[in-house]
C-alpha cells in the first residue's frame, strides 16, 4: 500500500490537479513511510521471530530462547511509542488534507490518494489494536509461562 501511495502522490505532484498543501502532505507521508518501514522491519526481524521461538520452546518444554531485547516489555514499550508517532502522523495528515476529504474539483489521482491514505489508516488502526489487545498480552504471558516452567 505504501508503494501505491508513493505512486499516487508522485502523480498528483506532477499533475497538480488542485492546489492543496501538497508539499506538507508529501513531507508527512515521507516521514510516515520511513517510520512504518523501520517499525515493520524491527517486528519482522526481532519481535515476531522471538514470539514464535517462545511458542516453540513452550510446546517442546525447552527453556526460553535468549531474548535480543531483554524482557518482552521493552519492545512493547518501543512499539507503543512508535504507534503513537504513527497516529500523530495521521492526525497531521488529516489536518493537511481536510480530514482526507478531497476538494470537489480534485482529479481521480488525488481522490485515489486520499482514499488510499484512509485505507492505510484503517489497516494500521486494526494492526495496532491487534498488537496491543491480543498479540502483546499473549506474548508477555507466554514469556512468563516459559520462564516459570524452566525455573521449576
Amino acid at each position: 500500500m505504501l508503494t501505491k501511495i508513493d505512486r499516487l502522490l508522485a502523480r498528483v505532484l506532477d499533475v497538480v490537479c488542485v492546489r492543496p498543501p501538497l508539499d506538507s502532505i508529501a513531507t508527512i507521508h515521507d516521514a510516515l513511510r520511513d517510520d512504518l518501514l523501520a517499525h515493520m522491519t524491527k517486528e519482522e526481524r526481532e519481535v515476531f521471530p522471538w514470539i514464535a521461538a517462545l511458542d516453540e520452546a513452550q510446546r517442546d518444554g525447552r527453556p526460553a530462547p535468549p531474548s535480543p531485547f531483554g524482557r518482552f516489555a521493552r519492545p512493547v514499550a518501543r512499539s507503543v511509542v512508535e504507534h503513537e508517532s504513527i497516529r500523530s502522523a495521521f492526525i497531521r495528515l488529516r489536518a493537511a488534507t481536510g480530514d482526507l476529504q478531497p476538494p470537489d474539483d480534485a482529479c481521480r489521482a488525488m481522490r485515489a490518494l486520499y482514499s488510499t491514505f484512509a485505507e492505510l489508516e484503517r489497516d494500521l488502526d486494526e494492526h495496532m489494536r491487534l498488537e496491543h489487545d491480543v498479540l502483546f498480552p499473549r506474548a508477555e504471558e507466554l514469556e512468563r509461562a516459559v520462564r516459570e516452567e524452566t525455573t521449576r
